[in-house]
């Protein structure tokens, strides 16, 4: 499996903490943050760089700016940027919410859904 650049979004830290050991299991190289516009920031301060961003883990349902909506605002920063969507979407609904989505996680999750995005 290739090594992953991965940003992990999502208001509850629990979930952001069982989510980076999860990808760390896999030698994946993560950062968190439980705000979607710091997640901007963090994607575009890397842009271009030997740590730029290769995929985002969204949760779908935090305050202040949904998964679909990030997913869109990654999408105009970069095409290359992967997302992964957790919870809330449907798989077959991806496609109106941003060309970048390559797949809708349903929560509870387990270790073979990331290891499918990741593959």
């Amino acid at each position: 499996m290739k090594k992953n650049r991965i940003l992990v979004v999502d208001d509850e830290v629990d979930i952001l903490d069982l989510l980076k050991e999860y990808l760390e299991m896999f030698e994946q190289e993560v950062t968190t943050t439980n705000d979607p516009y710091e997640a901007l920031e963090i994607i575009k301060e890397r842009l271009n760089t030997d740590s730029s961003i290769d995929v985002v883990f969204t949760d779908q349902n935090m305050p202040g700016m949904e998964g679909t909506e990030l997913s869109v605002k990654i999408g105009d920063i970069s095409k290359d940027i992967k997302v992964a969507l957790l919870s809330g979407i449907k798989e077959d609904e991806r496609d109106i919410c941003g060309k970048n989505i390559i797949k809708a996680i349903e929560k509870p999750f387990t270790i073979d859904d990331f290891k499918e995005v990741l593959s």
